[in-house]
């Protein structure tokens, strides 16, 4: 199978994919592929339990059907034009999000450019130009709760009568739920500020994580005895303040236990941060690319009277986040 340099939305450094990546429907139709497809449709901002469920269904049928799988999404995220400085809200960065998808047997994804022209498709455009035209749908398959075109007045059945026009079936995949309440990228997001990892990992199938470039702090770490790397992160939803137990990968992919803190550093001043104090670790990671991925919160920010306190909650942490993670 012939490799395609896929879109590295990131910035990063471009990486190899047999799936078929494309930025604009408009490319697709160019393409004059005569190939037809089985689509899934989506943001997919997390790639999470429901959304796989969507994805994986739509590429079961398209095996069985000896169909091409596709799934059109979109970039930069909707809330990111309709509520501009919220980028910090999405929980997995773009080039993340096409590694993930990536692994999942797909063929083609369409990462749509999302902008305001794009926004103001009516339904029937959009199954008419990008489901007709560019994916050649047969089959689409949505979740339950799909919404799309202009001021997202399109719903499943209104999809299913203009799937009838345009020469393809619809399939609503049911909610996928834990603990009676729809997994989505909304509870996710408050289950992450509110701290709690541990259920958003449940949601999500995986620890949620971020990634940033180790840059120079104030040593304040040091000074105390535990050294801390500090992370420029990316713009990926951070988890509420406090103490976490995590594991940091590393370039050359090793994977170790941290001790993470994620706040305004209330004793110590400076600003809101991220520092990942990695256990029995030893080296110089200044400029290298970190991910973090957090298994559990272990308090929350507390302000100490002296540094002296502050060690020896640190001492405590460190202690907590080792009886933690021993068995991960």
């Amino acid at each position: 199978m012939n490799k395609v340099v896929c879109l590295d939305l990131s910035g990063q450094a471009p990486y190899f994919s047999p799936v078929q990546l494309f930025n604009d429907y408009r490319l697709l139709i160019e393409q004059q592929d005569a190939s037809c497809r089985v689509v899934s449709i989506g943001n997919f901002d997390g790639v999470h339990l429901g959304h796989l469920a969507v994805i994986e269904m739509a590429r079961d049928i398209a095996r069985r059907e000896s169909l091409e799988s596709a799934i059109c999404t979109f970039e930069p995220h909707p809330f990111e034009i309709f509520m501009p400085g919220e980028t910090r809200l999405r929980l997995v960065s773009p080039a993340r999000k096409y590694r993930l998808l990536s692994g999942l047997g797909i063929d083609v994804v369409l990462a749509q450019h999302f902008d305001e022209s794009f926004a103001a498709l009516t339904a029937g455009d959009f199954a008419s130009r990008i489901l007709k035209d560019a994916l050649r749908a047969r089959i689409v398959v949505v979740g339950a709760d799909f919404r799309f075109g202009k001021d997202r007045r399109g719903d499943v059945a209104l999809l299913t009568d203009l799937g009838r026009t345009f020469g393809f079936a619809v399939t609503g995949a049911p909610l996928v739920e834990r603990s009676g309440e729809p997994v989505s990228s909304s509870r996710i997001r408050r289950l992450l500020l509110d701290g709690n990892v541990g259920t958003a990992a449940e949601l999500l199938g995986r620890l949620h994580e971020v990634e940033g470039r180790v840059v120079e702090g104030r040593q304040m770490g040091t000074a105390l005895g535990y050294p801390t790397v500090n992370l420029h992160t990316c713009d990926v939803l951070l988890p509420g303040d406090g103490i976490y137990a995590a594991f940091c990968e590393l370039p050359d992919n090793r994977r170790l236990p941290a001790a993470v803190y994620v706040g305004e550093r209330p004793t110590l001043g400076h600003g809101r941060s991220l520092e990942a104090h990695l256990l029995d670790f030893r080296g110089d990671l200044y400029g290298a690319v970190v991910r973090v991925a957090f298994a559990e919160r272990l308090r929350g920010d507390v302000k100490f009277e002296t540094a002296d306190a502050l060690r020896a909650q640190i001492e405590q942490d460190v202690a907590a986040v080792r009886r933690t993670l021993e068995e991960r």
